[in-house]
């Protein structure tokens, strides 16, 4: 893929992944280590043993719930009150599943995979900005340390060099849609834990994107479902 095309994320919460170029480039997930310390409310939560998808929400840094606007007066109330309006697809939560949606300032959608070799949880994250359509700022794998109060990016967890060599095999026999290029659009699941990855078309209404293949979750890891 030669060019950053800016794709929408939909109100059925798929997201989009662009090339290799911007997930290590300019963005929120540029640096491994996403956050240092807790604020003082957050250290309850933090002591939990086992968490939840909406404790990791609570958890995370205010930086990457923030959007085009600045969070002034981030607390707990104030997190609760986003998840409690369940206005889907601006905020929504499936706690039992491990999926949620919130709209402080950006967009978020988190989904947990439990590594259950390491025994550690992995969340899967996506940031857009703007309104409806929402646009894409950044996304990435990342697990919280709860010895450091950290968290952390995790790029080992995700097979992106597969990823991108499976999307352009695809894309040079490519013969439908309006562009030459792939288009990649990964769809975090909220039921189960296999990803569905999409050749997203603007053109094209949402239930003719063209499948590609699937991304299976091994307990530990991603893999490409019949990857060579």
């Amino acid at each position: 893929m030669k060019r950053f095309l800016m794709l929408f994320i939909l109100i059925n919460t798929k997201f989009t992944y662009a090339q290799s170029k911007f997930y290590y480039g300019d963005n929120i997930f540029k640096e491994e280590i996403l956050s240092i310390g807790l604020q003082d409310w957050q250290l309850k939560i933090a002591q939990k043993e086992k968490k939840t998808i909406l404790d990791y929400f609570y958890l995370l840094p205010k930086r990457l719930l923030e959007g085009e606007l600045y969070i002034e007066n981030d607390n707990l109330n104030f997190r609760k009150k986003i998840i409690e309006e369940n206005n889907k697809p601006h905020n929504y939560l499936n706690i039992k599943n491990g999926y949620l949606i919130a709209s402080p300032s950006a967009y978020v959608i988190m989904a947990l995979f439990k590594d259950r070799v390491n025994k550690k949880d992995i969340i899967g994250i996506v940031r857009g900005c703007g309104g409806v359509p929402y646009i894409i700022c950044d996304y990435a794998f990342i697990e919280y340390n709860a010895d450091t109060l950290n968290w952390k990016l995790n790029k080992e967890v995700f097979p992106w060099d597969e990823f991108y060599k499976k999307t352009e095999e695809l894309e040079s026999s490519k013969t439908w849609g309006d562009f030459n290029e792939i288009l990649p659009e990964i769809v975090l699941p909220e039921y189960g834990t296999k990803i569905t990855v999409l050749d997203s078309d603007s053109s094209k209404t949402e239930n003719s994107y063209h499948k590609l293949f699937e991304i299976i979750w091994d307990k530990q890891n991603f893999k490409i479902n019949n990857f060579p």
